[in-house]
C-alpha cells in the first residue's frame, strides 16, 4: 500500500514549516497594516495640518522681516568693515547712539 504525498515523513516537516512561514507572513503582515492605521489617527493629520499652516505663516514673516532688512544691509556694507554679522552690529550700535543722543536732545 502507498502512501499519500503529504503523509510520507519526509514531507511532513517541509509542509509545516511552509505553512507556519506563510502564517508568519500573514500575521506580520496585517500587524503592518493595522498599527499603520492606529499610527496615522484623524486627529493627528488635523494637528499636522495646522502646524504646517503655522510654519508656512512664519515663512512669509521671515521672509517680510528679511526684505525690511535689506536697506540696513546695504548701510551698514556701505559704512562699515568687517564681515556681514560685524557690519550689521556696528550699525545697530551707532543707530542706538544717535537714539540716545535724540532721547537727550
Amino acid at each position: 500500500m502507498t502512501q499519500k504525498w503529504d503523509q510520507k515523513a519526509n514531507n511532513q516537516p517541509a509542509l509545516i514549516a511552509g505553512l507556519f512561514s506563510i502564517l508568519g507572513v500573514v500575521v506580520t503582515t496585517a500587524f503592518f497594516v493595522l498599527s499603520d492605521r492606529f499610527l496615522q489617527a484623524p486627529g493627528l493629520k488635523e494637528k499636522i495640518e495646522i502646524l504646517k499652516t503655522q510654519a508656512a505663516d512664519k515663512d512669509k514673516h521671515i521672509s517680510t522681516l528679511e526684505t525690511q532688512l535689506v536697506p540696513f544691509k546695504t548701510i551698514a556694507l556701505e559704512r562699515y568693515a568687517g564681515d556681514e554679522n560685524h557690519r550689521l552690529q556696528q550699525l545697530a550700535a551707532n543707530i542706538k547712539s544717535i537714539k540716545r543722543a535724540c532721547e537727550k536732545g
